[in-house]
This record gives C-alpha cells, structure tokens and sequence, in this order.
C-alpha cells in the first residue's frame, strides 16, 4: 500500500511540473547506422599478419580474416529542460554497438550516461559515466597459467568524467575536463588492472558560424597494479603502467549550401600521442615496457551532407598508426607497430 501511495505522490509531483507554466522541455535524441570496412580489426603488427596468413602459431590467432566489415549502431536519447534554477539541463542516455561480421569476437558496446548544466548561454558543466563491459585486444601468453599458454586479453571498463566549457561570445570556447577509468582484466592478465586519470584542456574558434577550429592538449597518467599480483621475489614481472601526452586538432568547414539550407561539411582532425612506459625493471626483466616508447598517429576526414532537415548522409576515412621505440629493438617494435585505416557511410538522424 505504501508503495502505491509513494508511486501516485511520484506521477503527481511529474504531472504538475510538465504542467507549470514556466516549465519548458524538449528531446533531444540521434540515432547513427553506420557500415564501414577495417583493414586491421586487431591492429596487428607486420610480422603478425605474415604469421597468421602463413598458418604460424594457430593457438595465437582466434581470427577469422585480418580485416573485416563492422556496422554500428548508436541510439542517445536527450531529455532537454529547465528544472533547476530555470536554466537548461540536458540528460542523456546512450548505447552503442559495433558487430564484426567475420570475427564476431570483437563485437563492441557500451553504454553512457550524462548530464550538462548550463548556467547561462556561456558556461555549463557536465558529468558522464560510461560502462564498457567486455573490451577484446588480442590474444597472448599468460604468467598466470601454469602452462603458459594463450588466453583472449579483455577487459572491463568503468569511466567517470566531469568538464566545464565555456563560450566566450559566439566566436570562441574553452573547457576543460578531468577523466577517471577503471580497467579490470581477465583472471589471465591481472597484472595489467589499472586507474587512469586523465587530464585535459582545449579551446576553439568559431571564424564563422558553420566553421570551427580546435585544439586540446590531453595527460593521461596510468597506473597499473601489478606488483600487488605477483609473489615476493618473482622473476616474471610485467608494469605496463605509463604517461601520456597527446595533441589532437580539428577543423570543420562548410563547402557548399544543401537544398535544405544546411552547409555540406568537410570534418577533419588530427591526433599524435607519445607514450612513455613506467616500468621500473630492466628490460631484460619486462622486455615489452620497460624504456619503451610509443608514437600513436591518428587522423579522421568525414564529409556530412543533409538528406533532410534531420537526416544526414556522411562518409569518413580513418587511418592510424603506431611506432614503437624500445631497448630491445626490433623484439618490440616488430610486435607492436601497426597501421589500420577504417573506410565507411553513416546516417544520423536526429528527433
């Protein structure tokens, strides 16, 4: 009885709020299909590519082809209103999901939610947190199996992140944003539990009003528990623990005006990481961190045309890369250096 009295209070409380006069609400919803074609689903280095074409190793590769087709689908649902202090909030849920259709392994998906209060046209604050409950890498040799044989390298991720933005004028922005990940591995691989905090500020210009211009600086510090996991004394010892830096830019441009009076946009972006390992061993202890560095080059070209009003037809490029520098040469580099590149068409609609 309690129950059904506290639910009536609840929808009587909802009902006079979207009732009130001075109370205002909107969705603000998007869906995105998109199909695209991944030349390296793994990011695999040369060495192992020539290795699972040649039938090398089989118990290392669970691959059915090294590339694959992938469609995604992302549905986030926005609910738009003014019920704290008048001022415009905006809380979302999404979903996404990526399915591989050969290599159904590295299926992909998580989910999100956030929320962003603004105080004013220029300043709002926000706060996300997103689960991603099975992330697969790869496939390699596990430490914590008596025979040292290979084991599917996933993991689970929780994110927690909160931000500020603030927009000075209609000419320009700046924000900031402070990241928190839990990365829990499977029972193979405990060594490689981490928390990372991630740190990072940007600003953007707006030359115009359908153009922009952003540059973000990013710290990502990782630290990984893995001395907890092994015993006192042990001789096989891995920290992949590391810092990071990264400089991503990013430019939108319209080229042409559509039939619906939207621009055709030409998006493009920029993005070079430098990894530094923390690894306290010698490399001849933890050969695959200790003194290595990492040079990660990522780039984005998408071309956004509107369909309708609410439709939009978009086509992107992706390539990135990976150069791997170590004490122990070409054993790390041959491994780990990598280039993928992602070709697809998208369609978002939004509602």
């Amino acid at each position: 009885m309690k129950r059904t009295i506290s639910v009536c209070v609840i929808l009587f409380i909802c009902a006079q709020i979207l009732s009130a006069d001075d109370f205002e609400w909107d969705l603000y919803n998007k869906i995105d299909i998109r199909t695209f074609y991944d030349s390296n689903v793994l990011n695999l280095s040369q060495k192992d590519i020539d290795e699972f074409i040649n039938g090398q190793d089989p118990d290392k590769y669970h691959l059915k082809s090294v590339d694959d087709i992938v469609s995604s689908f992302d549905i986030e649902l926005g609910f738009k209103h003014n019920l704290m202090m008048g001022h415009t909030q905006i809380s979302k849920f999404k979903f996404s999901y990526d399915k591989y259709w050969k290599n159904g392994f590295k299926d992909f998906k998580f989910v999100s939610f956030e929320v962003i209060q603004y105080f004013s046209k220029y300043i709002d604050i926000r706060a996300r947190y997103s689960y991603y409950p099975y992330i697969f890498i790869n496939t390699y040799k596990s430490y914590f199996d008596p025979y040292y044989g290979y084991h599917d390298f996933t993991y689970s991720k929780n994110l927690v992140c909160s931000g500020i933005n603030i927009r000075i004028l209609d000419y320009g922005e700046l924000g900031y944003n402070f990241e928190y990940t839990d990365q829990n591995y499977n029972e193979y691989f405990p060594e490689y539990d981490a928390y990372n905090f991630i740190n990072e500020g940007w600003i953007g210009f707006r030359p115009t009003r359908d153009s922009k211009i952003k540059f973000k600086y990013s710290y990502i510090q990782s630290i990984a528990r893995a001395e907890k996991v092994y015993e006192p004394g042990s001789i096989e010892i891995r920290d992949p623990s590391y810092d990071s830096n990264i400089i991503y830019t990013s430019l939108s441009l319209p080229l042409v005006t559509s039939r619906w009076g939207k621009p055709i946009k030409f998006f493009t972006s920029f993005k070079w990481e430098n990894r530094y390992f923390q690894s306290p061993f010698s490399p001849s202890v933890d050969p695959f961190h200790s003194g290595r560095k990492d040079n990660i080059f990522h780039y984005e070209g998408w071309l956004i045309y509107p369909l309708w009003h609410i439709l939009d037809f978009r086509t992107f490029f992706t390539y990135e890369s990976r150069k791997t520098e170590s004490p122990n040469g070409a054993l790390v580099s041959n491994e780990k250096n990598y280039i993928t590149r992602t070709y697809g068409v998208s369609l978002q609609v939004r509602f």
